[in-house]
Formats: C-alpha cells, structure tokens, sequence
C-alpha cells in the first residue's frame, strides 16, 4: 500500500468520527449497533511517522475512537477474524446492552471467546471498548489481526482496555472482533455504505 497516498483520506475520516456524535453501524452478517462518540477523540494508524519516538501499528491502516463506555447498544456479529481466535470459522454473535456484552455465542470459537473473558474474573472486560474502520485497500485475510483489522471494507469492535486511546475503561485485554461491510451512519448522515466510503472512495488505490 501507497501509505503517503492514503494520508489524506485517513485524515478525511480522522475529522469525521472527532466532529460526530452518533453513529449506527449495519453489516450483512447481522451486525446492528447504535453507539455515542460525543466528546471522544479519534485516532489512526496511518503507516506513517515524521518524528523521532511516535507509535504505530503496521501494517494495520485505520481510524479508531473509544465510544463512550455506557451508550453502545445492540447486536455485533464477527464474521472475519478476532484477536486470538485468527480467522472465524462460524460467525461470533454478540448481545450488548448499556456498553457491555452480555451474550456471546456461535461455535467453537465464540465460546474460546466467552471461556478467556470469564478467566479474567474481570466486568470491565465485558465493555465494548473500540469502533474502527479499516482503510488498507490492499490488506487480506489472514488470521493475524494486526493485518485483519486494517482490511478496506471491514469494521472492527474491541472488548477491554481503551485508556491508551482516550477512553475510561480498564481491563486486563483489548481483544478485537472484526466484521465484513459495515454500513455507517454519523449524525444520521451516510458516511459508509457496505464497506465504502461514500464520500471517499473514489480516492482509495484498488487493489
């Protein structure tokens, strides 16, 4: 990937999640989420660094925010790879009320999923902690999520930690889900329709 190339759209939608209040997410898979970001700051992994002593995650390219712990409600379906698990066998079904998963179920994987949140003996695990797009056109699936959560057409959710990013919850772990074609809404506005920018695309590389 051109990562220099794709500076301007990370940036595009950097902007759009800081200056959004509310969003609703669909995906073909089942996925359907209604989530508040209101105060939050975005973040990005965009592949490139300028300065002595920055961090990033390569090759992962994406924009993040931490929703506001309390306010995402709804049914998240993973149905690509989730951290740990490397790709899903049968889709992950999750039931999340008030900001927390409260179901979780599918095969065996999702249980793996289910048994290594229990083991923490933690509640703040159960806290949806992360909602990201990725932006790499030119990332596949493969079963290692630092390069599955980067994948253009692909969104992700995080059970766990977010106070590396400007979020509240403290947690042992930040396991990331990731699902095929979200369907966006920001502020009630189109922003993504099965997995492409509406507004954007035009400007992304194609694989």
């Amino acid at each position: 990937a051109n990562y220099e190339a794709m500076a301007p759209v990370i940036a595009e939608v950097e902007k759009a999640f800081n200056e959004a209040s509310h969003v609703q997410i669909t995906a073909p898979g089942g996925t359907s989420i209604t989530l508040s970001i209101q105060g939050r700051k975005a973040f990005t992994c965009p592949g490139v660094l300028h300065a002595p002593g920055g961090l990033i995650g390569l090759p992962a390219m994406e924009v993040y925010i931490a929703p506001v712990e309390e306010q995402t409600n709804g049914i998240l379906v993973a149905d690509a790879s989730s951290s740990g698990l490397g790709k899903l066998e049968d889709p992950v079904r999750i039931s999340i009320e008030a900001g927390r998963a409260y179901d979780i179920s599918g095969g065996k994987q999702a249980k793996m999923l289910a048994d290594r949140l229990k083991a923490t003996n933690n509640p703040n695990s159960y806290v949806i902690a992360e909602f990201a797009i990725g932006l790499n056109p030119f990332a596949e699936l493969v079963g290692h999520i630092a390069i599955d959560e980067g994948i253009y057409g692909t969104g992700h959710f995080a059970l766990g930690n977010n106070l590396g990013f400007a979020g509240k919850n403290d947690a042992p772990q930040h396991l990331d889900m990731v699902y095929w074609k979200p369907t966006i809404y920001l502020d009630e506005k189109l922003f993504m329709k099965d997995g492409r920018l509406v507004e954007l695309d035009h400007l992304i590389p194609k694989a």
